[in-house]
């Protein structure tokens, strides 16, 4: 006795995209993975030059919070000044 089983066409090209997708996401996800990454201030560990590249993250970081301090400053006064506007009109 023999079984014949009739696939439509459309059905086997969407299941075999889907089976081309999943065999070519998953090595790239293995690949793209994020690594993980340490970074350790150790004055006795670490050379001079890790040292001065971790100062200058550091400077940077603390240039960026400044400049958000700012901004917001700046955006409570537009708050301020568009309260006191409306205020004006009512």
């Amino acid at each position: 006795m023999k079984l014949t089983l009739e696939i439509p066409r459309k059905i086997l090209y969407a299941s075999l995209i889907i089976v081309l997708i999943a065999v070519l996401s998953i090595p790239a996800a293995i690949l793209l993975r994020p690594q993980l990454l340490r970074a350790e201030w150790n004055s006795d560990n670490t050379s001079t030059s890790d040292s001065n590249v971790l100062s200058e993250i550091e400077n940077h970081l603390d240039n960026i919070v400044d400049q958000f301090k700012k901004l917001n400053y700046n955006l409570s006064n537009i708050k301020y000044e568009l309260e006191k506007i409306r205020n004006e009109i009512d």
